[in-house]
């Protein structure tokens, strides 16, 4: 098992996901607003995105609480790397402490294929991601009688 201790800054881990997908992390406080923005980018996808709601698997799925030492981290990683891994994109929604998941982001980010297209913190000109929604569809008419 792969834990943010054992994770070498200047190894790089094994590849994941396809030079097509993109992952992209929402982080912010509690009540920002991260998962509502997260559900409507979903709602407005549709199929082929993968959410990855740190809230959901660390409160529902394991009943924990969010305390260092916790598998909360290791089961956000293996949920995001099996999605990239399949071919979907992925957005990973919540407050993701930076001394508890940051390691576990830094290798996510450190070992998708995709090419970069993520932002940090300190950049000030973030590029945009290469997955696009798909088109909305033109409202069907009514039947020709």
């Amino acid at each position: 098992m792969t834990t943010p201790d054992s994770i070498s800054p200047t190894r790089r881990p094994p590849r994941v996901g396809h030079p097509d997908t993109c992952l992209i992390v929402l982080r912010g406080n509690s009540g920002s607003g991260k998962s509502s923005i997260a559900r409507a980018v979903r709602a407005r996808y549709g199929r082929g995105l993968a959410l990855v709601e740190q809230d959901y698997l660390r409160r529902q799925l394991l009943k924990e609480l969010d305390l260092p030492g916790g598998n909360a981290a290791e089961l956000i990683a293996q949920t995001v790397r099996f999605a990239l891994d399949a071919g979907y994109h992925v957005l990973c929604e919540g407050i993701l402490h930076r001394d508890r998941y940051g390691p576990m982001l830094d290798q996510l980010r450190r070992a998708h294929t995709a090419p970069r297209t993520s932002t940090t913190s300190t950049s000030r000109s973030p590029r945009p991601c290469a997955a696009t929604p798909p088109a909305p569809r033109p409202p069907s008419s009514p039947p020709r009688t």
